[in-house]
């Protein structure tokens, strides 16, 4: 069972490319979504925790403190899932 707190997927995949690539233009075209798909994700991970995980300046998003400490955790989410999934197939 999924808490409301508890982030999407596809939320936590957004976030991840924002945080590598520093837009979410960017992020965008590293997940095949458009522009707007990825900033809907994030706006959406933001409300959902109640916290603002990056600082917008100019047109880059910066981590903020929150964004960090999710940021390594969620990373290794997706890595575990990804392991997971692959040992399954295997």
């Amino acid at each position: 069972m999924r808490h409301a707190y508890t982030p999407t997927l596809t939320e936590l995949q957004a976030f991840v490319a924002i945080a590598r690539s520093g837009t979410a233009t960017a992020a965008a075209h590293d997940l095949g979504l458009t522009q707007s798909a990825v900033s809907r994700s994030l706006n959406g991970l933001e409300v959902r925790l109640g916290v603002a995980l990056f600082h917008r300046v100019r047109k880059r998003l910066l981590l903020a403190d929150a964004g960090r400490t999710l940021l390594r955790d969620a990373e290794r989410i997706l890595a575990d899932l990804d392991a997971s999934a692959l040992s399954v197939m295997t």
